[in-house]
């Protein structure tokens, strides 16, 4: 069975963002019910700011839609949130980090 990064493309709807043959970025969502999760978005630091990221959460929310979504709810990176809110995210709540002692995550949704 096919790995990435330790999670299984197979089972997930996984895209990838290729430029000039290398990995610029992706997203992996997943679905939950009526509810998408957006597992993971990722892109490299230096397009930050190129529009890639919001190609990259469109076609997440494209990818939901199509998986028959009704919203998508995510836990973001406290420094992603802004980029989060200009995609249309809303805090609905918050997450415990399980990696910082302490730490909470906003909880986002976005009604497809």
């Amino acid at each position: 069975m096919l790995q990435l990064e330790g999670f299984d493309v197979v089972a997930h709807d996984v895209w990838v963002l290729e430029l000039g043959g290398d990995v610029a970025g992706w997203h992996r969502v997943v679905m939950h019910g009526r509810v998408a999760e957006l597992e993971d978005l990722w892109l490299e630091p230096r397009l930050i700011g190129t529009g890639r990221g919001r190609l990259l959460f469109e076609h997440a929310a494209s990818t939901a839609r199509r998986l028959g979504a009704v919203a998508m709810e995510w836990d973001a990176e406290p420094f992603a949130e802004g980029f989060y809110r200009a995609m249309g995210g809303e805090e609905v709540g918050r997450t415990k980090s399980a990696v910082v002692k302490g730490r909470t995550l906003p909880r986002m949704r976005l009604n497809l």
